[in-house]
């Protein structure tokens, strides 16, 4: 069975995340934005999420996802962490689906994002990893959805 694998990833280059992927065999679906990645994830079921910590809130309808980011004074992990609850909460079709958070940066001594990684776990990721770790992600990613071929690819443009 092919397993579905959901991406929000508004800056970091989709060759980082082909390449790893390289070794699996999902169906992948791509959000720019939290906003466009909110509606469906609470809807749709996937077997694995893919989410950046410094993914773009969006111009969202969603009042709450605009208030945080307003507040944040430019905390990324903000809007991750309402990202994060807003999957976790009990109504949503990947309430118990893996997901693992991902940066540029390592995850602990970030001076702009401190504690960044205890954060996001706290808030419901399985893991977060460093982008650059390709072989921390790629285990990641085997141990979640197992290996397989070459990914299928749809990006989702709304």
């Amino acid at each position: 069975m092919t397993k579905q694998v959901a991406i929000v990833d508004a800056d970091i280059g989709y060759g980082v995340i082909d390449a790893v992927l390289d070794s699996t065999n999902p169906v992948t679906t791509r959000f720019r934005q939290a906003d466009q990645a909110l509606s469906q994830l609470r809807t749709t079921k996937y077997d694995l999420i893919l989410a950046r910590l410094r993914m773009a809130p969006g111009l969202s309808p969603e009042p709450a996802l605009n208030d945080l980011w307003r507040g944040s004074q430019g905390d990324y992990a903000v809007v991750c962490e309402y990202f994060l609850s807003q999957i976790r909460d009990e109504t949503s079709a990947n309430k118990e689906t893996p997901i693992i958070v991902m940066d540029v940066v390592a995850a602990e001594g970030d001076r702009l994002f401190p504690n960044a990684a205890r954060r996001v776990i706290q808030a419901g990721a399985n893991d977060y990893v460093e982008t650059r770790n390709f072989p921390e992600l790629e285990r990641l990613i085997i141990k979640y959805i197992g290996e397989g071929q070459k990914p299928e690819l749809s990006d989702e443009q709304s």
